[in-house]
């Protein structure tokens, strides 16, 4: 998708602003560290072209992402602003945000788009039930340059810790 998107050079850029391409996945108990599963992608070299998980903040995709999208002229990106309105017009949407300088602002666009996950604020104000779920537990992504790898304890770039029953 980043490819077909127009982002290639930037999300497999061997510097900082690129990815970690990430091919193997490791479960562990998260009490025991015991290694639960594995899960090799490399095995899939040749039947897909990309074998391997892109590991990628959200601020390095927003960065990479941003001048295309303003460049397409499809959509503004904003930062900052909290949507606080929503109405669904036959042919248009409007929202009211509070921008950036704290002022409240009126937006009209063809499509609303959320992405802001289980609590959406945009599918509250549209009226959108959630028919999920959310898991109890809170869970956290923690990114880093350490090289786990190199500790001699079997990890890889990508580990999952979970409490296993």
């Amino acid at each position: 998708m980043l490819v077909e998107l127009g982002l290639k050079d930037e999300a497999f850029a061997d510097d900082a602003r690129g990815s970690l391409l990430s091919p193997i996945f490791h479960f562990r108990d998260r009490v025991t560290g015991e290694l639960v599963a594995v899960f090799d992608i490399n095995l899939l070299k040749g039947e897909v072209p990309y074998p391997f998980v892109v590991q990628w903040e959200q601020y390095k995709l927003v960065r990479a992402a941003r001048p295309h999208v303003e460049g397409s002229g499809i959509a503004d990106v904003r930062f900052s602003t909290k949507m606080t309105g929503l109405e669904q017009g036959p042919e248009h949407v409007d929202v009211t945000v509070i921008n950036e300088g704290g002022e409240a602002e009126a937006i009209r666009g063809r499509y609303v788009i959320g992405a802001d996950g289980g609590r959406s604020t945009v599918r509250r104000l549209a009226g959108i039930e959630f028919e999920g779920f959310t898991w109890p537990e809170r869970f956290i992504k923690i990114g880093t340059s350490f090289d786990f790898a190199s500790t001699g304890h079997g990890f890889c770039t990508r580990n999952y810790f979970f409490r296993s029953q």
